[in-house]
This record gives structure tokens, sequence and C-alpha cells, in this order.
């Protein structure tokens, strides 16, 4: 709005301007030249309106203000703008009048062109955020593996657009036209290349002439909803997972996290497209500890816990806490582990049940030390698990 209302006042001056310097030429000009244009403009915006939709409305290709399908409305700006200047010229007789309409014209298409850089600009940022946290939470993947989510925060990127730069980091020197790879969303693929959310179903996408081939039996499933961080599900901590939309809840069992290679040379996604890695952030932290925690290395978890801590880091789900919780938890820290309870409770209170169902697997998992008895019993009665 603060852009909107500087280039109204901007075009406005400037229309008076050019409307002062218009002052030498004679109006029967002037005149001739609209009668001319009132004439002849209905005409010319009437073709240009009814013309160029008719490749679209035989291909029966929906033409709409949402993306993708906005892209056709690109036919029909000639004719638009005509008609509207046509309209404003008929309708609007004195002269101060029109310069204003068209100010707010001018400073209304201004502002939609910053704020379409501005989202396009957020978007790409988002996109860069996915693919980092994917490589530092899965350095590899094994070849055929299909990574399933829903709801990705991006209007501009379908997953189609998204499997080019899945394949391109995880596999850069491939060469043919079968892809390692593929980025599916559960509202598009599933019922199509994807058959059905059940295992041991083959899956088959074509992109021109390249293609994928894989099984629903080698799905990773991913949720990504900033600012929380980039979730690796894994159905045996579905407990105490996020809340997740019901379209990865149904797809939540065929995860396969041991498609994940933790080991291996990390991929990383190309400094020519994508720049240097980011400084790291809470999220970095995260992701190198659920990675740890995949291979039960407590020690890497804790590591990570201390340097998120000196650096002042905090996250913004506090489910995320709960993997640094079970990393102190197994190296004996309970003061630490009390400590990270309260400030997820202090984030979010509706984080109690999963915090609950982590203190139980605790009880179950740890060895029967007097300190891990003492720790995990604290834990039940402090946050009330027996009334979950």
């Amino acid at each position: 709005w603060i852009i909107f209302f500087f280039f109204f006042i901007f075009s406005l001056i400037t229309l008076l301007f050019f409307r002062r310097i218009r002052g030498g030429i004679s109006n029967e000009a002037n005149l001739a030249g609209e009668m001319n244009f009132q004439k002849q403009a209905p005409c010319i915006a009437i073709a240009a309106l009814v013309l160029p939709g008719i490749p679209y409305w035989i291909t029966n290709l929906p033409i709409e203000l949402q993306f993708p399908w906005d892209r056709f409305t690109l036919a029909f700006m000639f004719g638009s703008a005509i008609l509207i200047v046509w309209l404003v010229d008929w309708v609007i007789k004195k002269p101060a009048q029109k310069q204003v309409i068209l100010a707010l014209f001018l400073a209304f298409a201004i502002a939609s062109h910053v704020e379409n850089a501005n989202t396009y600009r957020r978007e790409w940022q988002t996109q860069k955020d996915f693919f980092w946290q994917l490589t530092w939470r899965a350095p590899q993947l094994q070849d055929g593996t299909t990574i399933l989510t829903y709801g990705l925060p991006m209007n501009y990127y379908s997953d189609n657009s998204l499997t080019a730069p899945l394949n391109w980091i995880y596999q850069p020197d491939n060469n043919t036209t079968r892809m390692p790879y593929f980025l599916a969303f559960t509202d598009v693929r599933v019922g199509a290349s994807i058959p059905e959310l059940k295992k041991d179903l083959p899956i088959y996408q074509k992109y021109r002439n390249a293609y994928f081939e894989g099984n629903t039996s080698d799905m990773v499933v991913v949720y990504y909803s900033p600012p929380s961080c980039l979730r690796i599900l894994d159905p045996t901590q579905k407990k105490t997972s996020p809340y997740l939309p019901n379209e990865l809840s149904k797809a939540l069992s065929l995860s396969d996290i041991s498609r994940i290679i933790p080991d291996a040379s990390p991929a990383v996604p190309p400094e020519h497209i994508f720049g240097k890695q980011p400084a790291p952030g809470w999220c970095y932290y995260f992701q190198k500890a659920d990675l740890a925690r995949q291979s039960g290395d407590w020690d890497t978890i804790v590591l990570m816990g201390d340097q998120a801590r000196a650096a002042n880091l905090e996250p913004a789900d506090p489910t995320e806490y709960l993997v640094f919780i079970e990393g102190y938890a197994n190296a004996g820290n309970w003061e630490r582990v009390n400590k990270l309870a309260e400030q997820a409770m202090k984030l979010n209170r509706n984080v109690n049940p999963q915090l609950c169902n982590l203190a139980a697997r605790l009880g179950k998992t740890l060895a029967a030390s007097e300190n891990n008895l003492a720790g995990v019993e604290y834990l039940l009665s402090t946050y009330q698990c027996a009334d979950q």
C-alpha cells in the first residue's frame, strides 16, 4: 500500500506535467483524434477480446486468475486495455478526472508487479530452504525413491518442477532418460501415477522423453510447513510427530526411512542454482539431530543440541525439541531433558501428548538405572501423563 500511494502521487504529478506540455497541440487535432478513437476503440477491443480466446476454448483449456491457468490471460491484455481506456474516456469527460483514474490504474499496476516479484522471491527462498533441509536430513537416497508430500507452501512450483532439482541434487551425473527420483504431491498423483496409498504397487511417471519407475514400498514421506522445519516422517515415531494433514496421515505407514543413506557422501544443492549453503540455523541442527536419531547416535544429538543452545536458537514447533530430549535422556543428562520439556510446553502446551508419548517410550527403551527411572517418572508425573 505504501508503494501504491507513492506511485499514485508520482503518476498524478507526471500526468499533470505532460498535460501542460500537450497544451501547445491544437484543440481541433485533439478533438479529431478523440472522435476517431471513440468510434474505432470498441470494435478493436471486442475483436481483441474474442479472437485470442478461440485457441483456448476449442481445446478446452481453462482461463482463470489462479496459477497456472492465469498465463492464458496474457492474450487478452491488449483488448482489455483498449476497452478500459475507451470506457474511461466515454464515461468521464473532465480531463483532470481522467488523469486521476489513469494515475490509479498506474499505481495499481506498479504495486501488483512489486507484489508479484516479492511472491516469487519468497517462494524461491522457500524452495531453497526445502532442498537444503532435505539434504541435511537425507545425505543420500537409494535409487528409485519417491519423495511424497502434501501442501507445500509454494503456489508457483508443482511436483513436476520440483522433481527436476531433486534429481539434479542427488544424481547430478545422470545422463539417461530414466530419472532415479520422483517428488510427488498426494493431491495430484494418488489415483494417477501412484495407484493407491498401499504397499508394493508400481509407480510410473513420464516427463516428456524422461520417465520414473518406482514402487509405493520405496517412498519417503515429507512434511514441510514453515516456519517449522522440514520433517522426514517415521512411522515408528508416529506418536511424537507433529499434527499432520489428513492426506499425509494416510501415507505415514508407507514412509521408509531406510531409503535414506546416512553415512554416504552428502548431496549438495548446486551452488550455481541454489547459492552457497546458508549459515547454520535451528533447522540445520534439528535435521542433523534427527538424522543422528535414525542411527541411534545420541552423542551427535547432544552435540547438535549444545551448539544450538550456544547460538541461542529456538524452534517454531515444540515437537522439534523432542529429538533433543530423547538424545539427552539417552546420554543421562536429565537436567537438560527437563529444561527442554519446559521450553516445549512454554512454546505450545498442545505438545503435551507427544511429550508424554516420548516419556512412555523412554521408560521402555532406556536402561533401568535409578537415574533413568527417576527421570522418566518425573516427566510422567509433571505433565500428568496418566491423564492423557
